[in-house]
């Protein structure tokens, strides 16, 4: 009889130790797992994160029940979606790669990362690299011109920036370029912000921007590269519609 006991309490023991090692790893699992969801979710699931997180560790069994089930099926939803959302918003510009392209215009995605203002669509008929260029019918107004907000927020380790532009006109064409910061995107004074003047001739156009010289109009300050918001190319007061092609917006090293 007392070594069928015996037997019993180190049968019971055993179950006890596995059931206990089953909880810690569960509990070690569900942490690291909301650990690493904690670094890309918003407030809410921040929220909804912390109150499962502390049921877990202070409930007697170390399952899930339907409720934090329910939970956990929520912030696998949710996770994806915010992910995508920021990488649609801003980008984030790798320092070892050489080469970052802004926009080279294959997708149509890169349509919805830019305002323009005109008539825009992805052509093969003027392409300096790849397979398509944005082709943009402005019309004779005040500035027409595109811009995106989706651009790397610091661009500090790159040297200059490029894009390719196809005029149509015969004529010659003033292009701007627009750059605005932190200090400068919410403000309306064209001196507070980078601004260069170039022609277009008739053919492809290389623009190059040296990112050491991109200053305020009045010189009085330094764009900040570590927190770039605001990237515009347009014309400056054409007398009349015209047709341009861009292409193959980079930065590099």
């Amino acid at each position: 009889m007392q070594e069928c006991r015996s037997r019993c309490t180190s049968v019971g023991s055993n179950h006890l130790q596995a059931y206990v090692q089953r909880r810690e790893t569960h509990i070690l699992i569900i942490a690291y797992f909301l650990a690493c969801c904690k670094q890309l979710t918003v407030v809410f699931i921040n929220d909804k994160i912390e109150k499962l997180k502390n049921r877990l560790l202070h409930r007697k069994c170390g399952f899930l029940n339907r409720r934090d089930i329910w939970i956990l099926i929520l912030i696998c939803m949710t996770v994806p979606v915010v992910v995508l959302s920021c990488q649609g918003n801003k980008e984030t510009a790798a320092p070892d790669t050489p080469v970052h392209s802004i926009a080279d215009f294959e997708q149509v995605l890169d349509l919805r990362r830019w305002a323009i203002a005109g008539i825009a669509e992805l052509s093969r008929e003027k392409v300096k690299n790849g397979s398509y260029a944005l082709k943009v019918k402005f019309f004779q107004e005040e500035w027409p011109g595109i811009a995106t907000s989706s651009l790397p927020e610091n661009i500090s380790h790159y040297r200059v920036l490029k894009f390719d532009v196809y005029s149509t006109s015969k004529s010659r064409l003033n292009l701007w370029v627009r750059i605005d910061d932190s200090t400068s995107i919410s403000s309306t004074d064209f001196k507070n912000r980078y601004n260069l003047l170039t022609e277009l001739h008739e053919g492809w156009n290389t623009i190059e921007i040296p990112l050491k010289d991109i200053k305020s109009s009045d010189g009085k300050r330094e764009v900040d590269l570590l927190r770039i918001k605001k990237f515009a190319i347009f014309l400056g007061r054409p007398d009349r519609d015209v047709i341009l092609y861009f292409d193959d917006i980079r930065l590099e090293k």
